[in-house]
């Protein structure tokens, strides 16, 4: 199946059908906005480090935040992964993943 562009879709009906079906697969393109990335700390493989969330600006204004993945500590800074920091249009294919519903065991209640 082909995968529907992001602004195709609409903010409102991503919840829906994400309840619904599952993960969604989507298309995106945009500009990444690297001064605006923000970093999760992060294991992997018992290695510490960086899951790298960037926002993706959409030519209708729309702003998507994309984790672009894990990164070690060393690897934090910008200036240390200069070449993933494409600059320009770009477009590629993304996954919007369902968060799960169930909360572990220590994790609070939300305080809005």
């Amino acid at each position: 199946a082909q995968k529907e562009r992001i602004d195709d879709v609409g903010l409102l009906a991503w919840h829906d059908r994400i309840r619904l079906e599952g993960d969604l697969r989507l298309r995106l393109a945009g500009t990444w906005r690297h001064d605006r990335e923000v970093h999760l700390h992060a294991l992997d493989g018992g290695i510490a480090g960086w899951h790298v969330v960037t926002p993706l600006a959409t030519a209708n204004g729309l702003v998507v935040l994309v984790n672009r993945g894990f990164v070690p500590q060393r690897l934090k800074a910008r200036e240390q992964r200069a070449g993933g920091l494409v600059s320009g249009q770009v477009e590629f294919n993304g996954l919007v993943r369902a968060f799960p519903v169930a909360r572990a065991t220590f994790t609070p209640q939300n305080d809005p």
